[in-house]
């Protein structure tokens, strides 16, 4: 399957499970690497110091869920598990049709100790697999994966000064995809891969204008994409400062070293990281960010050749991120926030012979086309604008609104410059909610998402690449939910009415030369769903 692609509309990591997390984009710290333009920072939230359980059915799927303490008044340990399965595939069980019908179940669970003064230990464990399939005429489609995951960490934080984590992961991934036309197979990729992760953080406040973070870590891939098999290790190493000159400006500046090993191929890279904020006044906040970013290629390309991996020698795709980034607080549930960004990719993966293929484009469809004998010699430009506006929850209301308006441009091989395979030039977002309280125990609620998105880049058969553009992306949905907050229980009934509009936005397109005709695939049209959870 493409980069980040599962056979599932869900994403494993269950939303149940998840603490405060970071997404991160543009110039982003120098603890985080291997990546070009953005990073999620995600945590699992630590399990209750009381016994709860969970059962709830809808769009997320039908979940059971558990957490508490090992021992009944024990703080010092405690447990937390959930299962899902697809409640999709379960309507389609039934006989009701519900378009697109993503199979997935997964499992995930986080364990943690107290061990002594300062001093505690995790475990965490993440399973899951997913199927998603598209039949259609004489075309079909087909892409699972399976995912196991198992992590433990040690954590010293003495409360003041000092925090340092020593961590240790596995991870075991899976991927096919199947592309068919007129009963002959057009495409097919079967992929697997296992990584080991050691690494290990220091945070300091030792100095009282000073916060020093510090780290180093090694990962190991074992890979293997049909019959070839590779083993690649990336390492990193970073120090930085956040330095607070007054209570006005603040800056944070640092270096990150990452370097890969792949089949004697080793390639090592310098990143300097900086950011300056100026705290205008209580309301206003001004902050300028450079970043400069290096990540792998993807790891099937590694191995893909005639007779042997031809495309081991490739080095890391380069990104320097420029932002300026805008905070306007007037109030305290009301925020502006303004970001403008200029991105220079280089050393992207092209091909040898002038061409209009890039590396960038891989993880916008369905499957990753295989390229031998590239070179790091492809560019790219990304720019553009970013407001959001927020009215975070008070007075039993909350919205946001937000608009982008970018460019995403490319130049291949070739030497010409085009339209990438992300270019929708504007995405624009709102969400409201209100919440009625009827009397001490209920509570009834309504919220509403409009999104919208210029048409996808798409390339007509035997035409020139992303030089066409599909419709228009648009899906509004509305969700009615009635809650009941009593002393020991907690139920909420929600409808969810996905793309109320029954608008058909494209998935999927597969051309038949034979009857020179496409046939398409779309998303989820209208679909009401229900939401049952009960707390306990």
């Amino acid at each position: 399957a493409t980069v980040g692609l599962t056979g599932s509309t869900v994403a494993l990591l269950n939303t149940n499970l998840i603490s405060n997390s970071d997404f991160l984009m543009g110039a982003f710290p120098a603890e985080f690497g291997n990546a070009l333009s953005g990073v999620f920072d995600l945590r699992m939230r630590p399990a209750a110091q009381d016994y709860r359980f969970r059962v709830q059915t809808g769009w997320n799927g039908f979940e059971l869920g558990a957490e508490g303490p090992f021992r009944r008044g024990d703080a010092s340990g405690a447990f937390l598990v959930a299962y899902r399965y697809s409640f999709l595939d379960i309507l389609s069980r039934l006989g009701l049709n519900t378009g697109i019908n993503p199979k997935y179940q997964d499992l995930s669970f986080k364990l943690h100790r107290d061990l002594c003064e300062n001093w505690r230990m995790e475990l965490l464990g993440i399973w899951g697999k997913s199927l998603l399939q598209l039949d259609e005429n004489d075309a079909s489609l087909l892409t699972a994966s399976s995912t196991a995951f198992l992590g433990t960490a040690l954590h010293y934080d003495n409360q003041a000064h000092h925090r340092a984590s020593v961590r240790l992961y596995a991870n075991k991934l899976r991927s096919l995809s199947s592309v068919e036309q007129a009963g002959q197979r057009a495409y097919h990729e079967e992929q697997d891969e296992m990584r080991y992760t050691l690494s290990a953080t220091w945070d300091s406040r030792a100095r009282p204008n000073h916060y020093w973070q510090m780290g180093a870590g090694c990962d190991l891939y074992d890979m293997q994409f049909f019959s070839r098999t590779a083993r690649m290790y990336v390492w990193h190493v970073y120090a930085q400062d956040e330095y607070r000159f007054s209570s006005r400006w603040k800056l944070r500046a640092g270096w990150r070293v990452q370097g890969k090993s792949l089949e004697g191929n080793r390639h090592q890279k310098w990143e300097p990281r900086a950011a300056l904020q100026w705290r205008i006044n209580q309301a206003h906040r001004l902050a300028l960010s450079y970043g400069r970013h290096h990540q792998t290629q993807v790891h099937s390309l590694y191995l893909y050749g005639a007779s042997s991996a031809s495309n081991l020698a490739l080095d890391f795709s380069q990104s320097d991120h420029y932002c300026l980034s805008y905070d306007w607080s007037w109030a305290e549930d009301w925020r502006l926030k303004a970001d403008v960004y200029y991105q220079y990719l280089s050393d992207l993966a092209v091909e040898k012979e002038a061409s209009a293929f890039s590396a960038m484009n891989i993880g916008n469809d369905f499957y990753i086309p295989m390229k031998a004998g590239l070179l790091n010699d492809g560019l790219a430009k990304n720019y553009g604008l970013e407001l959001t506006l927020e009215k975070f929850l008070s007075k039993q209301y909350y919205a946001m609104l937000t608009a982008h308006l970018y460019r995403s441009r490319y130049c291949g091989s070739d030497g010409v410059w085009r339209n990438s395979a992300y270019d929708l030039r504007h995405v624009f977002n709102a969400v409201a909610g209100y919440q009625f309280e009827c009397g001490k125990s209920y509570v009834l609620g309504v919220d509403a998402k409009l999104s919208t998105a210029g048409g996808k880049p798409g390339t007509p058969f035997g035409g020139e690449l992303y030089s066409a553009r599909y419709p228009p992306y648009f899906r509004s949905d509305i969700r009615l939910f009635c809650q009941y907050k009593g002393p020991k229980i907690f139920y909420e009934f929600a409808v969810d009415l996905q793309n109320v509009s029954h608008h058909k936005n494209l998935l999927y397109e597969v051309y038949h030369p034979e009857s020179q005709q496409y046939t398409y695939y779309y998303q989820t049209l209208f679909s009401p769903m229900y939401t049952f959870r009960v707390l306990f």
